[in-house]
């Protein structure tokens, strides 16, 4: 079964390009702030889009093994769904913590 078009192949082709940087910097022997920032590019066969996004964690080891990371994100960008559409904004956020086990 295929979508109808002419290759014979489901779905649409798209490309997706994305890419961060993050980083560990310790505050204490005990506490670390992790920034990131995220860039992604969707580019279908029409229209296209991009999203940014920017946040931090505090990492406070807790003991050897357990660490505590709360954590909060922000995320900008549009989207297009077709070329000759308009382009609607998108935003996000994110509050998150997250407790970690290492063994």
């Amino acid at each position: 079964v295929t979508s109808g078009n002419s290759d014979g192949v489901i779905g649409t082709k798209e490309n997706i390009l994305a890419g961060g940087v993050s980083g560990n910097f310790p505050l204490s022997s005990r506490t670390a702030f992790e920034p990131m920032v995220q860039a992604r590019f969707w580019m279908p066969k029409t229209g296209k889009g991009s999203l940014f996004g920017a946040g931090a964690g505090l990492r406070v080891q807790l003991s050897p093994a357990i660490a505590f990371v709360p954590s909060a994100r922000v995320d900008v960008g549009s989207i297009r769904v077709a070329d000759s559409s308009p382009s609607s904004s998108v935003f996000g956020w994110d509050v998150s913590g997250m407790l970690r086990y290492t063994f």
